[in-house]
């Protein structure tokens, strides 16, 4: 959880100062945009649907 916050806090500055419309901060939203899907993904979807499974076998 931490690296992810720290990985956030320093692409939120680069995308919001050279604007989404540059390359960097164009990439610097899509990683910042995947690391939060793939922290809510491993922290809150995936324990869920392993739960539902473990109480169906």
């Amino acid at each position: 959880m931490m690296v992810t916050l720290t990985t956030i806090a320093s692409l939120i500055p680069l995308a919001v100062g050279t604007g989404s419309d540059t390359l960097f901060g164009a990439i610097a939203l899509a990683t910042a945009g995947g690391t939060v899907a793939g922290t809510i993904g491993a922290m809150l979807i995936l324990p869920a649907l392993l739960a539902g499974r473990r109480r169906r076998a």
